[in-house]
């Protein structure tokens, strides 16, 4: 059995639900579930309107009653479903292949023993202004399966990936994470400690909601405090980390933090604007990481 979940927060999931739900019904003889579950939406108009998953055969609109973060709601979902089989897929994105569920069960019925294996994502349209847009656009040549396959516990993602459910039950994520970043990451090192299998196909769904330039980089703001709080864990699995780490970090903490921290506020005020740049964005995470770490 396969259990589809979504967690999420004031999304609507009608159309990425229905869409999910339609394939597994033209599955001969698949047995599935489908939960979406809410963590704590405030948007009433959201929630009346995810209310309808409840009518269709095998689906679920679960509210768990409070916002618990990122975490706290995939660790609940995973103890809700009663699949063996659970495939995370984030709220908002889109379906885009036809044979997106089948590849899945063809995975499935290939590997009948606990991994995990990671569809990606393609990157819609979006304008020059948006930053999450020109970051995401940026890194998409990385997507594809064969450049993901050459770090595949580094590159390892929850929002479109299959994983057998002991696994998750066996290293549930780590709930001291309630916003953004690096849950996912964390349990990806998990797999590699076990060396499970993780394995990176091209079943990409589409990312093409984009938030503000404000909220992006308060995400941003978050996954540094994040990163910060788990360097232990993490080392070897963050860039920006291992820079710090290395020889250079004592130069970036003499020389560069205090001209950095001169100019932060530009930093920040280009990303907030109508033309913010990508070598900003990377020396604005340089300095809040420094500035975490002094």
């Amino acid at each position: 059995m396969i259990s589809i979940l979504i967690p999420t927060f004031n999304d609507d999931c009608v159309a990425l639900a229905y869409a999910v739900a339609a394939q597994c019904r033209d599955i001969h003889g698949l047995e599935w579930e489908l939960i979406v579950g809410d963590d704590g939406s405030t948007n009433l108009q959201t929630i009346d309107a995810n209310r309808q998953i409840n009518t269709w055969p095998h689906c679920r609109y679960w509210l768990t009653g409070g916002n618990h973060g990122r975490a706290a709601i995939r660790n609940a979902l995973v103890r809700e479903a009663l699949g063996q089989w659970l495939l995370m897929i984030d709220a908002d994105l889109k379906i885009v292949k036809k044979d997106y569920i089948r590849q899945y069960v063809a995975f499935i019925s290939e590997h009948p023993h606990s991994c995990a294996c990671c569809g990606g994502y393609r990157v819609g349209h979006g304008v020059a202004s948006n930053l999450r847009y020109l970051y995401e656009k940026q890194s998409e040549p990385y997507q594809s399966a064969k450049v993901r396959q050459k770090a595949p516990y580094r590159n390892f993602k929850l929002s479109n990936t299959l994983v057998a459910r002991d696994l998750l039950l066996r290293h549930p994520l780590d709930e001291r994470i309630r916003y953004y970043g690096y849950e996912d990451v964390i349990f990806g090192m998990h797999l590699e400690k076990e060396e499970m299998l993780v394995e990176h196909i091209d079943n990409p769904v589409l990312f093409d909601r984009f938030e503000s330039n404000a909220s992006y980089i308060r995400k941003i703001e978050d996954s540094v405090k994040v990163l910060v709080s788990f360097r232990e864990e993490l080392k070897g699995y963050s860039s920006l980390l291992s820079l710090t780490d290395s020889a250079v970090g004592g130069v970036l903490s003499r020389f560069a933090f205090p001209i950095l921290s001169l100019l932060r506020n530009r930093f920040r005020a280009n990303l907030l604007s109508s033309r913010p740049s990508l070598v900003a964005l990377r020396f604005y995470k340089l300095y809040l990481l420094l500035n975490q770490l002094s």
